[in-house]
């Protein structure tokens, strides 16, 4: 008796963020089934219903203008990722480039394409009634980070149910044999978000949330395993639009101010984005520039110096950029890190977040 023909699995090489509404060009003879598939994966993208999406998105942090079409949008219409930006009157906007992480523009691309969220908005199409699923796996600081509540409002907005699964109830950087990801030390979550036809935004989700036990990732992955979003040990969280996906607080704890409201300034303290700058000792730092400056290889050379894309060319670091901006009352040398040629710095000593630490700046 025969087997009836299997479905044709439509696997594509494409950019998940990059924009579905641009043909891809012909990339020569060699090339072109990859330009195929770019081409049929845009096709899927702009036309085709998706009703579940699941996965692990990738994780980076810093990642501003590497979030293709999702990010930047097309030229005179809005961009998927602005509707998840606070409004300047919520007071969180020095939070917002905690957006800017791939696993938040891969959310924004789920949303877009399995709920319709701002669908007309971004492509200029008709918007119509849509429905599914998505499930992602990624770190938690959209949960109830200060930069993310945009994204939980039009999550409520989006959505009928959302389940939150706490995968990392020891907190940040926990020991190694309970992390579900064993190189991720970043606290993880598993979240389900469905919505059914005919979804009033005006009404949020109702949204539940289970931790897993503390323990081996053994122990969670038993737990997870038998765990139902029927069954018991859910908790349902608050219910305001920008609130946490964490339970609802109660009792004496959840009349506490906040410890932000006894600060009128905060800040997250020098940002050098390399650390080998950093030591507590000057002959390491003696050591490590004259390392730097001894390399030859190019590509080496800028793997020392720890470049940063930053946001634009104008933030963008690397051996070659040369800085005309003095530190305070530490003049700058106007010459590239590549073509520097003299002796180290004076290291200066300054306050590391909580600890004195001594750097060359």
């Amino acid at each position: 008796m025969n087997s009836p023909p299997l479905p044709e699995l439509r696997l594509f090489i494409t950019d998940t963020l990059g924009n579905p509404f641009v043909e891809e060009e012909t990339l020569g003879q060699v090339y072109e089934p990859v330009a195929k598939s770019r081409r049929d994966a845009n096709k899927v993208k702009r036309e085709q219903r998706i009703t579940v999406v699941i996965g692990n998105p990738p994780y980076k942090n810093q990642a501003g203008g590497q979030g293709g079409w999702i990010e930047s949008g097309s030229a005179g219409r809005a961009a998927p990722m602005d509707f998840w930006l606070p409004p300047p009157e919520w007071g969180v906007s020095a939070h917002a480039h905690h957006l800017k992480n791939l696993y938040v523009y891969f959310w924004r691309w789920a949303t877009l394409k399995v709920f319709g969220s701002g669908w007309q908005e971004a492509t200029g199409q008709r918007q119509d009634d849509r429905y599914g699923i998505v499930c992602f796996i990624t770190v938690a600081g959209f949960l109830n980070g200060p930069g993310f509540p945009k994204m939980r409002e039009e999550l409520r907005r989006d959505c009928n149910d959302i389940w939150v699964i706490d995968c990392s109830p020891e907190g940040h950087q926990p020991d190694v044999p309970t992390r579900i990801f064993q190189g991720v030390q970043q606290p993880v979550c598993i979240v389900l978000a469905a919505r059914s036809p005919n979804k009033k935004r005006d009404v949020p989700a109702r949204l539940r949330y289970v931790a897993l036990p503390m323990g081996k990732r053994e122990q969670k992955f038993e737990t997870l395993a038998k765990l139902s979003i029927a069954g018991p040990g859910w908790e349902d969280s608050a219910t305001g639009w920008r609130d946490p996906f964490l339970p609802e607080q109660s009792g004496a704890w959840a009349t506490f101010p906040l410890l932000a409201e006894f600060f009128g300034w905060s800040g997250p303290g020098v940002k050098t984005h390399r650390t080998w700058i950093i030591a507590p000792d000057i002959q390491t730092l003696e050591n490590r520039w004259k390392a730097l400056q001894r390399e030859k290889d190019p590509k080496r050379k800028e793997t020392l110096f720890h470049p940063d894309p930053g946001e634009g060319k104008a933030r963008a670091r690397h051996v070659g950029k040369t800085v005309t901006d003095d530190l305070g009352p530490f003049p700058t040398r106007h010459v590239s890190v590549e073509r520097d040629k003299e002796p180290l710095v004076t290291p200066i000593r300054y306050a590391f977040r909580s600890f004195l630490q001594i750097s060359a700046l």
